[in-house]
């Protein structure tokens, strides 16, 4: 489903965009760095909280619907910064050539 319920001006929360920047350390290798690609206003969608087992440790995973204004320079590499919190994209529902919002699936908690 893609922002069927939402509207523009229900877009009130500042988010900003980053995407992966990979630049040669000291030792020669990459290093993966972010940087700020876009900010957008969005509405957000808690979907659910879990709890996810790596390494032997536990950890919180939040996943949180960002309904945004479309934006097709938008990738799943890229990430989210809302109040200071980082979520990685794992799924951008892309809109029909009509359609003015779009949904990204994204995750906090989990490692990119």
């Amino acid at each position: 489903m893609i922002a069927r319920n939402a509207t523009i001006g229900d877009l009130d929360t500042k988010i900003s965009i980053e995407k992966p920047q990979d630049t040669p350390g000291p030792a020669g290798s990459m290093i993966r760095t972010w940087a700020h690609h876009a900010n957008h206003w969005a509405q957000i969608t808690p979907v659910r909280g879990d709890e996810d087992e790596r390494q032997g440790a536990l950890r919180n995973v939040n996943r949180v619907i960002f309904t945004v204004y479309r934006d097709l320079s938008l990738f799943e590499d890229m990430r989210i910064v809302w109040l200071g919190e980082r979520f990685n994209i794992q799924e951008i529902r892309r809109p029909a050539s009509r359609q003015q919002l779009m949904d990204i699936v994204a995750d906090q908690g989990v490692t990119q």
